[in-house]
């Protein structure tokens, strides 16, 4: 076999050769000649060849693009091939199948002839290469951020990254509780900073909620500059002006109203108490009195109780691929349901689906959804089950 670097009379392997530590490296973009030679120990018969590159990595040579040609004759074959314009993996295993009769498949034992296995490097542009981290789906990722041989499997939405703040002395006052509906939290001293996005509250679009804020000093009471922030459209920031709920200051315990806006997106996002000492505090950063703590909300549509039932109740629920393209599956062990819906970013229904009760699993096609995030919500148990989906393309 003859393909760029690689020149290899490799002679009689018994029915497979693994070489794939011979190598050569590929452009994209760009047409290649590869020589295929037989070999026969008396007459010369008519050989089939086929040719396959598994250029996303992810195993096996099953992708449309990844059967990269098939030749037959009785002697020596050209086959040429041009490469994909994109090319994310930095190696792949190329895969020549020689059998006597007929064209074999990529993964097939065969009476008459022989298989090699061969690495092919490919000179890839570093900004076509998946980062896993820059929140952007590209490379071979299936998601954002996931999936292909570099990322993590795409379990479920990519976990948003939050800037850093805290309080550098807790000397003389921190944070001593936090009161907000079922988060009721007295978590003393946390040494300027302390992650509670274990605890979380389920708050509605347009409802009014009271929060209750209290102090705790070491000594003298001092006037404390509280801010609230929730992330609404959960872009990892607190930026947004509607973001900003409360800006108010007090040397005592402190209660405060807010209104969640109606168009804050539905789901788990972030909410960040932070209490300073001489001047309201930035959701970012560090200052040399107070503390910051961090807590989860959970948004959900008016009038909604959006409760997610024990796991333990209605069994597992497996809603994939998460992200999704043109069609999602939904399985679940007890079926108590009688439909599920899709429903957008802001708590409108998409689209509307009635159970069969004998039904283990549901499948959707969902190609006529635009980009973006969607619930998928399971009704007919004690309570709605809540699915976070996204949508890739």
């Amino acid at each position: 076999m003859n393909l760029g670097a690689i020149t290899n009379e490799s002679g009689n392997d018994n029915g497979y050769g693994d070489y794939t530590n011979l190598s050569t490296t590929l452009t994209p973009d760009t047409d290649y000649t590869l020589t295929l030679t037989p070999g026969y120990a008396g007459s010369a018969y008519r050989e089939y060849w086929s040719v396959w590159i598994d250029y996303n990595g992810d195993g096996d040579f099953e992708d449309t693009n990844e059967l990269i040609g098939q030749v037959s004759g009785n002697t020596p074959q050209e086959l040429i091939f041009t490469t994909p314009s994109t090319l994310a993996n930095p190696a792949a295993i190329l895969r020549v199948s020689m059998k006597y009769g007929s064209y074999a498949t990529a993964c097939e034992a065969f009476a008459y002839g022989e298989v090699e296995d061969y690495t092919v490097l490919f000179d890839v542009d570093e900004d076509m290469r998946p980062t896993c981290d820059d929140r952007i789906q590209n490379g071979d990722e299936t998601g954002i951020d996931c999936g292909g041989i570099d990322c993590p499997p795409c379990e479920g939405p990519l976990p948003i990254e939050y800037c850093t703040s805290n309080g550098n002395r807790t000397r003389y006052e921190y944070i001593g509780s936090i009161t907000l509906e079922d988060i009721r939290n007295e978590s003393g001293d946390d040494g300027g900073y302390a992650d509670y996005t274990n605890l979380s509250t389920d708050l509605a679009q347009g409802g009014r909620y009271t929060i209750d804020l209290v102090p705790v000093y070491a000594g003298t009471a001092y006037r404390e500059y509280w801010t609230v922030r929730i992330d609404f459209n959960q872009d990892g920031e607190f930026d947004d002006a509607t973001e900003l709920l409360i800006a108010e200051r007090g040397e005592g315990t402190l209660s405060f109203d807010f209104t969640i806006p109606e168009d804050a997106l539905i789901g788990e996002t972030r909410m960040r108490v932070s209490m300073q000492y001489g001047s309201f505090p930035d959701a970012c950063g560090t200052y040399s009195y107070g503390e910051v703590e961090d807590y989860t909300v959970n948004i959900g549509v008016a009038g909604d109780a959006f409760k997610t039932a024990a796991t333990n109740e209605l069994g597992e629920i497996s809603v994939y691929p998460n992200p999704m393209t043109n069609n999602l599956q939904v399985e679940f062990q007890k079926n108590t349901f009688k439909q599920l819906k899709i429903m957008d970013a802001s708590g409108n229904v998409i689209q509307i689906q009635v159970i069969n009760q004998k039904a283990d699993q549901i499948n959707m096609d969902v190609s006529n959804l635009a980009k973006g995030m969607y619930f998928i919500v399971l009704e007919g148990a004690e309570v709605p089950i809540y699915k976070k989906v996204i949508k890739v393309q």
